[in-house]
């Protein structure tokens, strides 16, 4: 499973449990996408855009 998020792969992991920390560059909109593949070889992806707000200076 890979998560990318705005296009750069953040985390990549062969085995469950399947969570991955991200810590936002920036405030603002960023989308998120994560690939899953199974043994056979086939691919699965879903995607969300989400909006990160409420971050200070301090906190990048």
């Amino acid at each position: 499973m890979k998560f990318i998020i705005d296009g750069k792969a953040v985390c990549a992991l062969r085995a469950a449990p399947y969570s991955c920390s991200w810590t936002p560059a920036k405030t603002g909109a960023a989308s998120i996408e994560v690939l899953a593949a199974d043994a056979a070889g086939n691919v699965a992806s879903a995607s969300v855009n989400v909006r990160v707000e409420g971050m200070q200076p301090e906190d990048l």
